[in-house]
């Protein structure tokens, strides 16, 4: 297994991710996980080292195409697609870019289910918006802040 591309900053930001609810997982240009906060383990499986594929039978093979086209190349693509674990729940994923070689993926139940909620239930799309507290990572570095949209 090829390690991944180290995240200089990653240990200064592992207390700051654990506390957050939601999972949080940092992938290297070549897609392979560099550091998951706790919520991300408890709610798929995942090493890192490994690359974003260990999370197909969890995210299925739409989602974890489109995570890899996102970590691999540098200019934003569009929306990921609706996940559903397969235990059933709905899941939104964010995504931002980090720093030139490293990007995040924000995994939220709770943004799921109020896009799910303001579509109507079942049988409608979901809004391209989704409310939900964000992860802001300033491109200068320093202080990240959690923001309500």
């Amino acid at each position: 297994m090829i390690p991944p591309e180290p995240w200089p900053s990653a240990s200064g930001w592992r207390g700051f991710f654990d506390q957050l609810s939601d999972a949080v997982v940092v992938f290297d240009a070549s897609a392979r996980v560099v550091l998951a906060n706790t919520a991300a383990l408890r709610l798929l499986p995942c090493d890192v080292g490994l690359p974003v594929e260990q999370f197909q039978a969890a995210l299925g093979a739409a989602a974890v195409r489109w995570l890899r086209r996102a970590a691999t190349t540098p200019r934003e693509l569009g929306l990921p697609p609706i996940v559903r674990l397969p235990d059933g729940r709905s899941i939104a994923i964010a995504w931002r870019r980090l720093d030139a070689r490293h990007a995040a993926m924000h995994l939220s139940l709770e943004a799921a289910a109020a896009a799910a909620e303001m579509a109507g239930g079942a049988g409608q799309s979901v809004p391209r918006k989704l409310p939900y507290c964000s992860l802001v990572w300033p491109r200068t570095g320093g202080v990240m802040a959690l923001v309500a949209s």
